[in-house]
């Protein structure tokens, strides 16, 4: 689980990239009606974003 959330090698940021991505965007079709569901999907969703940002800084 851990290298999934924190990979520590390019291919697995890859990886969680081709991965997460799509998730969330179905994710996101499935509870677009539902604002809060909607609200927790983004917020997994910048989370990630900013774990990427995070791991390019050093």
């Amino acid at each position: 689980m851990g290298e999934i959330l924190l990979p520590r090698t390019d291919g697995g940021v890859y990886a969680q990239a081709l991965i997460v991505f799509p998730v969330l965007v179905v994710a996101l079709v499935l509870v677009r009606h539902d604002r809060d569901w909607r609200i927790f999907v983004l917020g997994i969703l910048t989370m990630t974003l900013a774990l990427f940002g995070a791991r390019a800084m050093h």
